[in-house]
């Protein structure tokens, strides 16, 4: 599954996300991450493009401790 739904990548704790970049000023090479939410790298990819900013991260977060 592809996604840019927070919902469905965060909300269902994937085990498995991969970020892939295009360089289109490079023959359009793209490279990639692989793995799960703890991962470092990832989460600062999810945080940037999922979410949109490190505060509507917080909040999500905030919401789903309430529960």
């Amino acid at each position: 599954m592809v996604t840019h739904n927070p919902n469905l990548a965060v909300g269902a704790d994937a085990e498995q996300i991969i970020h892939v970049c295009i360089d289109k000023t490079n023959k359009n090479e793209f490279s990639f991450v692989s793995g799960s939410i703890e991962n470092p790298e990832i989460n600062k990819s999810i945080v940037k493009i999922l979410e949109g900013t490190k505060p509507a991260f917080d909040k999500r977060k905030l919401k789903y401790q309430g529960q």
